[in-house]
């Protein structure tokens, strides 16, 4: 996190020299490119746990969790966005979509990693469930992140099918439920819990965002001393924090979305696209080759190069199969 908190500050004092009429917009367009970043973020943060002990290449890509946590914002904001554009017509079916895209995915991407296993001799049902009970893993590697999520989605459909007035306040409140009962009653490991509340700030963000532009268009420096500060915060707490997540986690969305109005990311990559489109199954299987390949090469560069090469290949793949599927359901609901 640290890493990433001072990559910001960089960027940022960078930013403050460029000057731009219009601030540009934090879209589709333009942050399809930043989750093919985040992407490949989490790819290497994850390896570099793997091989931190024959090589530090990776390490100043160590920001899986950071990644997360923008990812997680921008999924909020993306709800509050649809939310504000269409209305109560925007819940219609939601939780069936929202099943539709990612357990299907999900399901069908963890029972090949598990076949995968069987086929070496690794497959292990007791281990499975334990795992599942104490939260350190589920079927497939690093997959929590899905399970979270669609467990956001539907607290995020109760409140704004339900709730009429302070939807965000709402929210908020019962991220830190969840956060409470899995880090404290489960006790279940920090990734579960790290990251959560990056998702309700990401719908506050939306709802104020036409505010905070406005605010920023002559005060862009003030991010600045906010950075300085979650440093600050950083350093002093170490691992943790005594509030709900790590507060830097909360307001890196944010800060990245402030930073891309003044640097945006080139919408017209075709790299960062492609790998944007398959951020979804990028993040399904890598945990799935990291653990396959794990003690297939004596190089630790060719492992993370093969890693790397047979996670986007299989994402590829899986993305067209799974739109298939996945597609004329969708189509279905109403």
């Amino acid at each position: 996190m640290t890493v990433a908190l001072l990559l910001l500050l960089v960027l940022y004092s960078c930013s403050l020299f460029v000057k731009r009429d219009e601030l540009a917009p934090f879209d589709l367009k333009h942050t399809l490119p930043l989750r093919g970043i985040l992407a490949l973020l989490v790819i290497l943060g994850h390896l570099d746990t793997v091989v931190s002990s024959q090589t530090k290449l990776l390490m100043p890509f160590h920001m899986a969790t950071p990644a997360v946590a923008v990812f997680f914002f921008m999924s909020g904001y993306g709800l509050m966005l649809s939310y504000t554009k269409k209305g109560e017509r925007y819940l219609n079916g939601f939780v069936t979509k929202s099943a539709i895209k990612l357990l299907i995915p999900l399901v069908i991407t963890s029972c090949l990693y598990q076949f995968a296993l069987y086929v070496k001799g690794d497959f292990d049902l007791n281990r499975m469930i334990e795992q599942y009970v104490d939260g350190s893993e589920t079927a497939l590697v690093h997959s929590w992140y899905v399970y979270a999520l669609f467990l956001f989605y539907i607290l995020y459909y109760l409140v704004f099918q339900f709730v009429k007035k302070g939807k965000c306040l709402c929210m908020f409140g019962l991220m830190t439920i969840y956060y409470m009962i899995t880090r404290y009653c489960f006790d279940w490991d920090f990734f579960w819990w790290m990251t959560c509340m990056a998702f309700p700030m990401g719908l506050l963000y939306s709802q104020y965002e036409a505010k905070i532009k406005e605010y920023i268009k002559g005060r862009y420096w003030i991010a600045i001393p906010m950075l300085i500060g979650l440093l600050v915060v950083k350093f002093i707490s170490g691992d943790y924090t005594l509030i709900c997540a790590e507060l830097p986690y909360i307001f890196l969305g944010p800060l990245v979305a402030v930073l891309m109005y003044k640097l945006p990311l080139p919408t017209e990559s075709k790299i960062l696209n492609f790998l944007g489109t398959l951020s979804f199954e990028i993040y399904l299987t890598h945990g799935a080759f990291e653990q396959l390949l794990k003690n297939a090469f004596a190089s630790p560069y060719l492992y993370i190069l093969v890693v790397v090469a047979s996670t986007i290949l299989t994402s590829w793949l899986l993305h067209n199969v799974y739109s298939k599927i996945t597609s004329p359901l969708l189509a279905k609901v109403k």
